[in-house]
């Protein structure tokens, strides 16, 4: 609840607010009605203390995530947007860089099987090798994720 810091008789400003919980399937035209509802009652209860200059306050109901959040939606869609493209631009990189050493490596895995490895214990042994690159690459980026949070 809050109300627009009108001026008091001995020059005070009063500002007010309430964090509270909704119950489900209540909206916020229901909860503006129902507040002004009790403001409307504690006025006719307590006309000194809410008579005068502080008559007719102002009630907003406004949702947490708009609290927060505000007008920067639009901003941060726009940096999600960027973010998911330098990720894109990553792995097509990482890809590519897969591809070359995989071109690289041709003349080994034909050895290999040229000396009798089955065309599945190759690609178990790349297959293999992706794994353990992918999974100490992603280690690495939790490390560096939460040492940032930590640091921001």
């Amino acid at each position: 609840m809050s109300e627009p810091g009108s001026p008091q008789p001995n020059g005070a400003t009063y500002f007010y607010s309430v964090i509270a919980r909704m119950k489900p399937g209540v909206t916020a035209d229901r909860a503006q009605a129902d507040l002004a509802l009790i403001n409307q009652r504690l006025e006719s209860a307590y006309p000194k203390k809410f008579g005068g200059s502080r008559a007719g306050a102002q009630l907003r109901v406004i949702g947490l995530h708009d609290r927060l959040v505000g007008n920067v939606r639009p901003a941060l869609l726009v940096l999600s947007g960027a973010v998911g493209l330098v990720l894109l631009i990553v792995c097509l990189n990482i890809s590519n860089l897969l591809l070359a050493r995989a071109i690289a490596r041709q003349k080994e895995i034909a050895v290999r099987i040229a000396l009798g490895a089955g065309r599945s214990r190759v690609l178990r042994q790349l297959m293999t090798e992706g794994m353990l690159l992918a999974a100490a690459g992603g280690a690495a980026g939790l490390a560096l994720a939460f040492g940032g949070v930590r640091l921001l």
